[in-house]
């Protein structure tokens, strides 16, 4: 398989992560709510907040595989910042979540902030311009 081959069947797995994440509601922290609710009605508190976590992960690792590789590539890129939740890059404080959880939101920590500073430099060089 070629580089070029490969590239093009990676976006299309984290393009198809996102958009089956989307359809299934999981970007949305009150959807995925209603689905542990719904899932396991009867469950002990903690069953549905390891379920609340591993939904909410499952969401921010595949957001955070589609972005990387879009900047990565060069290739469009799919998924918005407003898709995000609103304390991702706090949401490892949470209970029940993993040492795994504090590297998921560091990398979109640090996504968000190279984006600002990408965003600044750009403003700077264009009124530099002017």
């Amino acid at each position: 398989m070629t580089k070029e081959l490969n590239c093009i069947l990676t976006q299309l797995h984290c393009c198809q992560a996102t958009q089956l994440g989307r359809e299934l509601g999981i970007n949305r922290p009150l959807e995925v709510a209603k689905y542990v609710k719904t899932l396991e009605p009867d469950a002990e508190p903690e069953q549905k907040e390891r379920l609340l976590r591993n939904l909410e992960r499952t969401w921010l690792c595949a957001f955070i595989a589609e972005r990387s590789f879009g900047t990565a590539t060069g290739r469009t890129i799919h998924t918005t910042w407003k898709e995000l939740p609103q304390c991702s890059c706090q949401w490892w404080r949470k209970p029940a979540t993993t040492p795994l959880d504090r590297m998921v939101s560091g990398i979109i920590e640090t996504q968000v902030q190279l984006v600002r500073d990408l965003h600044l430099r750009m403003m700077l060089a264009f009124r530099q311009s002017c």
